[in-house]
């Protein structure tokens, strides 16, 4: 998986308090049918939804670092990625998270064997919980921990979908994570641009750039890419993530 430094994210969008009802309205979209919140019982979700915020969250900013205290919440609208950071800065990224998923990390040793942040890739808004609230639902009603349960090993089997799409999987699949990673570490003026040519691109996957020019060329027909002299443009995040993520 592709390894990138990132120094340029280093804030994230002020928590801004929504009313339940607002909030129950944001949830109950068909973009988000049978995910987690509509398969809680109407009462536990209504009680999770009344401890948590709305969170809107600029693209490329911080949603929550590897030092914050455990956090929980679900992606409304937008793209994001989950990523671990070494000490000398470097990002490996896990996963990328679309509407309907949980997203959230922990505190205390767990957390230190895995640094886990998640940042913004579009404009996003998540909708996030009190972890003390989850957590107490979990032990009173068994249908809130049935549905948590079944959350997790969804979101587990997208990462190993992930690590698979990027080492094992087709050529589109390991090119689209490259430019994403690539792309996500462009200078902030509103585009995604991976400054790599051809074949470098081909060089950093292990194949042929002939390989490599046919995978652009699909992907600029179907205008998820642009392509100039030296640099890609990603056009399109959400699709190509799809694409990387086998969706």
């Amino acid at each position: 998986m592709t390894v990138v430094t990132q120094p340029q994210i280093v804030a994230a969008e002020r928590v801004r308090g929504v009313p339940l009802a607002e909030t129950l309205a944001r949830v109950r979209t068909p973009a988000l049918d049978n995910t987690f919140l509509t398969r809680l019982p109407e009462d536990a979700l209504e009680e999770l939804l009344a401890s948590g915020s709305i969170l809107e969250v600029r693209q490329r900013r911080l949603i929550f670092g590897s030092s914050d205290d455990g956090r929980v919440g679900v992606m409304i609208h937008g793209l994001a990625r989950t990523y671990l950071s070494s000490g000398d800065g470097r990002q490996f990224t896990l996963r990328y998270v679309r509407p309907g998923e949980i997203l959230g990390n922990t505190s205390g040793p767990s957390a230190e064997r895995a640094p886990l942040s998640a940042s913004a890739v579009t404009d996003s808004v998540l909708v996030e919980f009190e972890m003390a609230t989850l957590g107490r639902l979990v032990l009173t009603d068994s249908r809130v921990g049935a549905a948590l349960v079944l959350e997790m090993n969804q979101r587990i089997q997208d990462a190993f979908a992930s690590i698979a799409a990027n080492t094992l999987g087709s050529m589109h699949e390991r090119v689209a994570w490259h430019l994403l990673d690539l792309a996500i570490e462009a200078p902030e003026d509103g585009r995604f641009i991976a400054a790599i040519t051809q074949q470098q691109l081909a060089d950093h996957i292990g194949t042929a750039r002939e390989v490599v020019a046919r995978v652009l060329r699909d992907l600029r027909e179907a205008g998820i890419v642009n392509t100039s002299k030296g640099e890609m443009e990603v056009c399109d995040p959400v699709r190509l993530a799809a694409i990387a993520g086998r969706k």
